[in-house]
């Protein structure tokens, strides 16, 4: 979940010496560029998108993004020439499902990182404490002039405890991300950001 401006850009998962990055990234929230040492509970909570399917209560918080422009010109083995400058990301955002008949709600953190095909898989999760969280992932190959050419969008999804979140108003949700090949890197919801997706969770309805 790429939720901190000091966190989300962990140079291992941006491909590495292969690439050279072009632009400072500018941190958005949903479209809008944001200051998170700014950032308020109810900006956030605002921002929160409430629907209903099936009988239950979705709960959607803003995504927050940053990206970078990236020149995979000289990608290495595996890429071509062909590749040229495109903008690489990663992006994170919470969500909760309340179950219409019990009113119990599931959170989740979700984290999407554009990659390289083939390599730094999602193969962990893990609160602070080093709690492994339940995950899934997903990922779709998006070919570009050739199949040699392409990357691979993927996302985890975490479901996180709803003890570990409601700690997580003062320090803001701390994750470590871990990767098939043995790299970890620290996310990190800000507490502005937790406090506002609790308190559109918990507003009446």
């Amino acid at each position: 979940m790429r939720l901190s401006s000091t966190n989300v850009l962990a140079a291992a998962l941006l491909c590495g010496a292969c690439a050279t990055v072009k632009e400072t990234p500018q941190v958005r929230m949903d479209s809008q560029p944001v200051d998170l040492s700014q950032l308020t509970p109810a900006e956030v909570a605002r921002a929160v998108q409430i629907t209903t399917k099936d009988g239950s209560t979705i709960y959607r918080a803003p995504t927050l993004s940053v990206s970078k422009e990236v020149d995979l010109r000289r990608g290495g083995p595996g890429l071509s020439v062909n590749l040229g400058t495109t903008t690489m990301g990663r992006m994170g955002f919470l969500f909760g499902v309340r179950d219409g008949r019990t009113a119990v709600v599931k959170n989740y953190a979700a984290f999407h990182s554009d990659f390289i095909a083939g390599t730094n898989r999602f193969a962990a999760v893990k609160l602070a404490d080093g709690t492994a969280l339940p995950i899934r992932t997903t990922n779709t190959p998006h070919h570009k002039n050739d199949p040699t050419s392409y990357l691979v969008f993927e996302t985890v999804v975490a479901e996180v405890p709803e003890a570990a979140l409601r700690s997580a108003t003062t320090n803001g949700l701390m994750l470590t991300v871990v990767l098939d090949n043995g790299t970890t890197f620290a996310v990190t919801a800000p507490a502005a950001y937790v406090q506002g997706y609790l308190l559109a969770v918990d507003q009446p309805r």
